[in-house]
């Protein structure tokens, strides 16, 4: 017997919809919650929870961010939005939870979201837990079995005419910057996707704990973002515009994206929209002062092309890091350490190769030259050979 939580405050739109599920699941035990604190209450119980259908709009006020962060907390509970409103213009681009529709498609949409694939396995991934919603579908925890590669597999829903378009289009983009693509998985009728998992905070996560940002920190968040939209805009591949969930932070202050693509049916933005967008998220986080003033005036003002505004960034971060030149970070130094220890070790396993290939080849000509081609005088060795006279032996000749 299932147990769905209906979040929905306005008691007419709950009313609707509980007798719209009572209809579709009977056997379900629904449970009515009134108040937004009261979700993260239930969820935090650890009581048994098939499914979350929530609104946004809460005391008029949108809980579109608190609501992903709870999805994103307890990604063992599938939460999908059902609103009294048409969220078609609200809900920001690339929203990871499904919106869903009080009509008679609801409650395919519920089961879909309700399927759970842990403890199956698909190519070379066995998939451990859910890991949270996604754009494209639901995220699991899989680890590949000869790898011990623990990634996120992608998951699209089921009969999606679109997902592929989609992927592919988020495959065009490869940056150091981006979460990567590791790989696809066909089976039957689905492509699941492996991909790199996100371990750091969001500026979401640091939003909801108020916590401040370093000036460096934010520089280095603005040096990222130009350098991606640079990139995509070198490769003419179309950006969406990002939110406060789409920009992470390790714990150095390292930042990286989500995958910045607009795929098809996705509105594009400019990078003008996306470094403003950054403004408006950095201001209330930074310090204030008059580096913080310039690094706002830069982002609010980025120039002509993504590459001005990547030139401006790089500066006022060299500037900011008291150097003339390129600041290297801790991640970067280790990385070329180990690219350069494996690119020794693969030269001398490559020289190593080649000299036992050699010497393989050389010991097998000479043994086919010794044994089919050398004449040699031959010599007989305690042999007998029989003759009209009788049996006379050869000491060697």
């Amino acid at each position: 017997m299932p147990t769905i939580l209906l979040a929905q405050e306005d008691p007419d739109a709950a009313a609707q919809l509980n007798a719209l599920l009572q209809d579709f699941f009977p056997t379900a035990q629904l449970k009515l919650l009134t108040d937004f604190a009261s979700v993260a209450e239930t969820l935090a119980s650890g009581s048994r929870t098939s499914l979350l259908l929530s609104d946004i709009f809460w005391g008029d006020a949108d809980q579109s961010g608190p609501l992903l962060l709870l999805a994103e907390t307890y990604p063992e509970t599938p939460i999908g939005i059902v609103s009294r409103f048409d969220l078609t213009q609200t809900l920001p681009p690339a929203y990871p939870i499904p919106c869903l529709k009080a009509d008679d498609h609801l409650p395919l949409a519920m089961a879909e979201l309700m399927e759970n694939f842990s403890g199956r396995s698909f190519g070379p991934y066995s998939i451990l837990s859910p890991a949270g919603p996604h754009p494209l579908g639901r995220l699991y925890w899989a680890k590949h079995q000869q790898l011990e590669r623990q990634v996120q597999l992608l998951v699209p829903p089921t009969g999606s005419p679109t997902f592929s378009k989609k992927i592919c289009a988020y495959a065009r983009l490869n940056h150091a910057s981006v979460y990567s693509i590791y790989e696809s998985i066909p089976s039957e009728d689905r492509i699941f996707v492996a991909l790199e998992p996100v371990l750091h905070p969001t500026l979401l996560h640091i939003q909801n704990q108020n916590t401040p940002l370093t000036l460096l920190s934010g520089a280095r968040l603005a040096t990222t973002l130009a350098s991606v939209l640079s990139e995509m805009e070198s490769s003419s591949i179309p950006s969406r515009l990002l939110g406060p969930y789409d920009y992470t932070l390790s714990l150095n202050g390292t930042p990286r994206l989500r995958n910045p693509v607009a795929y098809p049916g996705l509105p594009e933005s400019s990078h003008f929209e996306n470094s403003n967008k950054l403004a408006s998220l950095l201001e209330p986080l930074l310090p204030p002062s008059p580096s913080t003033s310039t690094l706002l005036k830069i982002l609010q003002n980025p120039g002509t092309s993504a590459f001005d505004l990547l030139i401006q960034t790089r500066n006022f971060e060299r500037q900011l890091a008291d150097v003339q030149v390129v600041h290297v970070r801790d991640e970067e130094i280790e990385a070329a350490k180990k690219m350069f220890q494996a690119r020794i070790l693969r030269r001398w396993t490559i020289a190593l190769g080649s000299l036992a290939a050699f010497a393989f080849l050389t010991i097998a000509s000479w043994t086919v030259y010794d044994r089919l081609f050398l004449d040699r005088p031959g010599t007989l060795d305690h042999e007998e050979i029989l003759v009209p006279a009788g049996r006379v032996s050869l000491p060697g000749s």
